[in-house]
């Protein structure tokens, strides 16, 4: 009999941190660092992603649901501007993942800056075989 007062109270509790928990949940987005080419020479392809993101985003963020925010920055198409833009998502905006980047040259290093930290990383284009080499536990490609 106690055991199941104890189960009872359980559920409860489990329920009502979930009601008030999911309350909150439900104002905040959840957000995704999009780091990708805008300008540079692979512009074409990241201007190109960001338009199918653009266009996704009434299909990916019904009314009444959480929002899927997606935070897009230029890495004007250089490793060193995409790691420093994957550090300020992660560290000033607070993003759950990563993606974006076209170029293998601005994924690879996008790749060294999410294993390190655990971040997860999906990279959408670039076809580099070491973005998924055996070992790699945050990095996907799609």
């Amino acid at each position: 009999m106690r055991t199941n007062r104890l189960g009872a109270r359980a559920l409860a509790a489990s329920v009502a941190l979930t009601l008030t928990g999911g309350a909150a949940l439900a104002q905040d987005p959840v957000k995704i660092g999009f780091v990708t080419e805008l300008t540079g020479p692979w512009a074409f392809f990241g201007t190109s992603c960001v338009a199918g993101l653009k266009l996704a985003d009434a299909q990916i963020n019904p009314a009444g649901k959480r929002r899927i925010e997606f935070v897009t920055i230029d890495n004007q198409t250089q490793p060193a501007q995409a790691v420093a833009a994957a550090r300020n998502l992660d560290v000033q905006s607070k993003v759950l993942a990563l993606s974006g980047p076209t170029s293998s040259d601005t994924a690879l290093a996008m790749y060294g800056y999410a294993e390190q930290n655990k971040v997860p990383f999906v990279v959408p284009v670039a076809a580099f075989p070491q973005l998924t080499k055996p070992g790699s536990r945050y990095t996907f490609r799609i």
